[in-house]
């Protein structure tokens, strides 16, 4: 898959407004990004640019896994609309807030928000931050 320099941008974007940053992990064949949600970021379109940051990241390297960790009390409505964005996009994306997150082991997300990401999700495993391994996507879940 090939990408454009507006992916660069909206990449380059993420990274400004985020603060996301590539994690180092114990597997050196897989590469994982943090991109830290918080409630006080003040942008318009949040949803729409957090959705164009992740999809240009996987085009610009197929094989990174996304990783969002809300920070704060609640998930923003602006999370759930870039995922809803995502959706059918094939992505290697986990969620954590708190102690809960999208793919075991950790508690539940919300169904709603679990169907969402189940519609975002590409095949094979995705890096888990509290595992600290590769665990099954929720795309073979996908019904």
């Amino acid at each position: 898959m090939s990408f454009t320099d507006q992916d660069i941008a909206n990449w380059t974007r993420i990274v400004e407004i985020f603060g996301a940053i590539e994690v180092e992990i114990d597997d050196d064949t897989q590469r994982v990004v943090l991109v830290p949600i918080r409630m006080n970021v003040f942008e318009r379109n949040l949803g729409q640019i957090l959705a164009d940051g992740i999809r240009s990241i996987t085009r610009i390297d197929e094989d990174v896994h996304v990783w969002m960790d809300v920070q704060g009390d609640e998930i923003p409505a602006y999370v759930e609309e870039a995922i809803r964005l995502c959706s059918g996009c094939a992505l290697r994306v986990i969620l954590t807030h708190e102690d809960a997150s999208s793919h075991p082991p950790g508690g539940r997300l919300s169904p709603g928000l679990m169907e969402m990401l189940r519609k975002a999700a590409a095949p094979g495993f995705v890096w888990h931050p509290f595992a600290n391994k590769l665990v099954p996507s929720l795309w073979s879940d996908f019904k």
